[in-house]
């Protein structure tokens, strides 16, 4: 064990704790030959008093000296460049909280209201920073470390952009999945269907064009056409009970291939869902950069995207690459309700509600209790009026208002393919109840993003 050696780079009282540690470890116990000892051990580049008789004496001494002015402001300095990066990111929280303590030890910044100040200015999202800022009661330095755990650990919760998620059905604990099988339907059975309705709709084309029919206004989205077989619609304009059918492009609909089915399993790898949200929502917290006077650390631009309650949402297979959605054109295979499959739907025509908070405000959170809804009406990127009306056909011709209270289900009922049976998943528009519920589960935190909002990498 080396003695200590003082020489401008440590804090005068660590400096005296340190030698009393050697020289205990010495044997050495009395009081005069350590001092005598310490002041031994001191740099010859700092000049003190030889009239030092007590390690008071030699503190204060070391702290009126240049060197210790110079020390103090460095660390002051330190903190206020300390940036915190969380485990997801590749540091260390013990590594930043023990850094933090130490700087203020150092730079002698006891007033808690001060410390508080750097710690805001170490966080990199202004999601810690207004967290933070709400916590007026800390009174020590370990009651405001202890509200910094209580954040990081609430925000290592949040859903964010490009997560990797299960959905587990809290009535029977299956999770959400899907792989490379189809529905039991039958080739046939959509061939008859699609001729069926593809027939009253040229019926119907026939009886009654120029009949009070006006074109349905799709403005600008036309030229994309009808994504996803969505129906054109009547603005407006209620039809007859008896004359309820598919309005379709008199065109032959196929069955598609590659929509894959979606039931409720054990955890493993199918049931790995990547999200994402349709938000370009900049930062909305306030800005607090001016008001605590410190330069904005460049992290805070990073993409750190949450998830939240107001976000329309993408649903993709993290094996199949094929996107979660309902075909309102289909029915479900046991219990009749919207069938939900994997396949080639790119919109974000899903979005969470809170099962227990009804104001759905704030940031998805992993082990959320959550309300999958379906906002089909909004992504039909139909330019649709409030009384338009959609018609589906495997409903026994019911006449449906716009329907936005679509719901995620699954329940004890199953379906068989190739002799296996599979726990169905639907969507409804029927009243909530518990097999409703879903738990999100976090999975897995998306890619680090080292790229700012206009894509510009802080490593170049």
């Amino acid at each position: 064990m080396e003695p200590p050696i003082y020489n401008g780079k440590i804090h005068p009282n660590e400096y005296v704790k340190k030698m009393r540690v050697y020289c205990n470890f010495r044997q050495i116990t009395n009081e005069q030959e350590i001092l005598k000892f310490a002041i031994m051990m001191i740099d010859s580049t700092i000049n003190i008093p030889e009239n030092i008789n007590s390690f008071d004496t030699l503190i204060n001494t070391l702290k009126n000296h240049i060197s210790f002015t110079v020390f103090k402001n460095s660390c002051k300095r330190k903190l206020q460049a300390l940036k915190y990066i969380s485990e997801y990111e590749g540091d260390n929280t013990v590594n930043f909280v023990t850094d933090f303590r130490t700087l203020c030890r150092d730079a002698e910044i006891a007033n808690i209201e001060e410390q508080k100040k750097y710690i805001i200015n170490a966080l990199p999202y202004n999601f810690f920073k207004n967290e933070f800022v709400k916590h007026e009661d800390a009174n020590s330095t370990d009651e405001l470390i202890r509200t910094f755990e209580e954040i990081v650990s609430d925000y290592s919760r949040i859903i964010k952009n490009g997560s990797i998620i299960a959905l587990r059905h809290v009535s029977t604990g299956k999770y959400l999945s899907s792989c490379d099988r189809e529905y039991p339907h039958s080739n046939q059975q959509y061939q008859d269907h699609d001729q069926y309705h593809n027939q009253q709709y040229q019926d119907y084309y026939d009886q009654h064009r120029g009949h009070n029919y006006r074109q349905p206004n799709l403005g600008r989205r036309s030229a994309r056409g009808l994504r996803g077989g969505r129906t054109p619609i009547f603005h407006n304009q209620r039809l007859p009970q008896h004359e309820m059918f598919t309005l379709k492009q008199p065109t032959q609909i196929q069955a598609s291939s590659l929509d894959y089915m979606i039931y409720c399993g054990d955890f493993g790898p199918n049931a790995l869902w990547s999200i994402n949200n349709d938000d370009d929502d900049d930062d909305d917290d306030i800005d607090i950069d001016e008001e605590l006077d410190f330069p904005s650390h460049p992290s805070r631009d990073l993409d750190f995207n949450p998830i939240n309650y107001k976000s329309s949402i993408q649903i993709q297979h993290k094996i199949l690459s094929k996107s979660f959605y309902t075909n309102i054109s289909k029915q479900s295979p046991t219990s009749k309700h919207f069938e939900v499959c994997c396949g080639n739907n790119c919109q974000f025509p899903w979005s969470f509600k809170h099962y227990h908070n009804h104001d759905n405000k704030g940031n998805v959170k992993s082990q959320d209790i959550i309300l999958l809804q379906w906002n089909n009406n909004d992504s039909n990127n139909l330019d649709n009026d409030d009384n338009d009306i959609f018609v589906y056909p495997h409903h026994n011709n019911v006449q449906h208002e716009r329907t936005k209270n679509m719901f995620l289900r699954s329940h004890d009922l199953y379906f068989t393919v190739d002799n296996e049976s599979y726990q169905e998943v639907v969507t409804h528009d029927h009243r909530i109840g518990g097999n409703d519920q879903w738990c999100i589960e976090l999975v897995e935190h998306p890619q680090k993003n080292l790229t700012n909002s206009r894509g510009n990498s802080y490593l170049a």
